[in-house]
């Protein structure tokens, strides 16, 4: 029987890992088959190795099998064992003797979250996004990586591997991330190389990809944010530049607004089919409809492998509101009444708002002092409002007739005809000597007089058409703002 090796030694093994398995071979080189009573480790650290074996009790004339050694040291140091193989040759009982050596230490080791990275198709002439590859280190040292390569059409852009691994409990991990910037179409086939003071350093994972002549979308803005604008108002618009920096055209099938799609507006330049290399704005605007805050989303669908390409727009609707105090009053003709108006900011609305009365009575009239009010953005403001009324009076304004007294007729000829009629009437009575009749003639004149006078000579009362009528009244107070208008009702009852 013949062993080969005669011995194995292992490199140096982290504390309570398993190192890469070794194997010895045994040979029997004689004509009869070979009887094998035990394979048994045993020595100081026998604890420290384990073996598996193929010989099972037996092994052929001329044949062979094989014993598979791995070491796991629980302290560290050199670490030594062996093992004993007993069989008949030359005699029963006969054994053969494999010595192991093995050194413990506190070394790191090294786990791949992959041996692979696949990037697929990328345009040709840009840059992917990063794949990133986790290492962790599971062993019982720092892990010190010296260098991270990546090689061909691959790149590292970032490292975080470049400060030592500590060894923890739970164990610690860094990431790197590698890019792929084909130059021509076609497959590409490279590695990453990692190189450390792990045991099996260096590592190597393999990088693949597609370079493709694709179109590649590049937008100025993930999102466009326009603050506070007046509800009824339109923002100035903001642009958005879109790129097209891959090597085919860009087919651009629809550009649409969702969402409060009612608030936002957009103007583009961009043609049906953009060039690779050329760019096209798209210009957005924001009007608000209300009060609050309003949001929306921009969708660019076309032919670039990232489409639909989506930009996030948002914005804020300022709007005011109106109040009177107090809703109702009552006051006498001729008297007036103060009111407070107040002007109350809704998301920050801060623009002058006009002041102004509707639905007054007859003689009234309405001021606000001041006439305009302009909120902060965050605070009220007030004003005061006063409404005044006429007095009603049956005097005269300036410039119009005043009237006579009671029992005097209004026109001189009615007197001029009267008096004509007495006298004819006496002239007549005293020739005829019947002075009955003077008697009777002169009290039906007077009574005729009498009633001319009492009706004003037949004309009618005067009435002062400047007072303010009595009466309830809803008059309507206004706020007026650029495209804004707001009111509140005031019930006015005048007595």
């Amino acid at each position: 029987m013949a062993l080969s090796p005669a011995g194995l030694v292992f490199p140096i093994q982290s504390i309570n890992s398993t190192s890469a398995p070794q194997t010895v071979t045994l040979t029997n080189g004689g004509s009869t088959a070979l009887t094998i009573t035990s394979i048994a480790l045993a020595g100081t650290d026998a604890a420290d190795f384990s073996q598996t074996n193929t010989c099972d009790g037996s092994v052929a004339a001329s044949g062979q099998c094989t014993i598979t050694v791995t070491f796991t040291p629980e302290a560290v140091g050199t670490r030594t064992a062996h093992i004993t193989i007993t069989d008949n040759s030359p005699a029963p009982g006969s054994t053969q003797v494999v010595d192991l050596t093995g050194t413990g230490g506190k070394l790191p080791t090294v786990i791949l979250s992959a041996t692979t990275l696949a990037f697929g198709n990328q345009a040709v002439n840009t840059t992917s996004s990063p794949l990133f590859l986790t290492v962790t280190n599971t062993g019982t040292g720092a892990l010190n990586m010296t260098s991270a390569i990546a090689s061909g059409a691959f790149a590292v852009q970032t490292n975080g591997c470049a400060v030592p691994l500590q060894a923890t409990t739970p164990a610690s991990n860094c990431e790197i991330g590698v890019t792929f910037t084909p130059t021509s179409p076609g497959s590409s086939v490279d590695s990453l190389t990692l190189t450390d003071n792990a045991p099996d350093s260096p590592q190597i994972i393999l990088l693949t990809g597609t370079g493709v002549v694709q179109p590649v979308v590049s937008l100025s803005a993930s999102s466009l944010t326009f603050g506070t604008q007046a509800a009824g108002t339109t923002s100035a618009a903001q642009t958005l530049s879109l790129t097209n920096s891959g090597t085919a055209a860009l087919n651009i099938s629809s550009i649409n607004i969702t969402g409060d799609l009612s608030d936002f507006s957009e103007l583009n330049t961009c043609p049906q089919s953009l060039p690779a290399g050329a760019a096209c704005t798209i210009s957005v605007s924001f009007a608000p409809t209300r009060a609050g805050t309003r949001t929306a989303t921009l969708t660019i669908t076309d032919n670039a492998p990232t489409s639909p390409q989506v930009v996030s727009l948002g914005g804020a609707g300022s709007d005011f509101g109106l109040t009177v105090a107090p809703p109702t009053v009552t006051m006498v003709a001729g008297n007036s009444a103060n009111l407070t108006v107040t002007v109350n900011p809704l998301f920050g609305y801060n623009a002058q708002v006009t002041l102004a009365c509707s639905g007054l009575p007859a003689a009234a009239t309405c001021t606000a002092s001041p006439s305009t009010l302009t909120p902060n953005g965050g605070s009220s403001v007030t004003s005061t409002l006063t409404i005044s009324t006429t007095r009603r009076t049956s005097v005269p304004p300036g410039g119009q007739p005043r009237p006579r007294g009671p029992g005097l007729p209004l026109r001189p000829e009615v007197w001029l005809m009267s008096a004509l009629a007495l006298f004819g009437l006496w002239s007549l009575v005293t020739r005829k000597n019947r002075l009955r009749w003077v008697t009777v003639a002169l009290s039906l004149t007077m009574l005729l007089l009498m009633g001319l006078a009492a009706c004003g000579g037949g004309g009618t009362g005067y009435v002062d058409p400047t007072g303010t009528p009595a009466g309830t009244y809803k008059v309507t107070v206004s706020g007026s703002s650029g495209g804004l208008t707001h009111s509140a009702t005031v019930t006015l009852t005048v007595q």
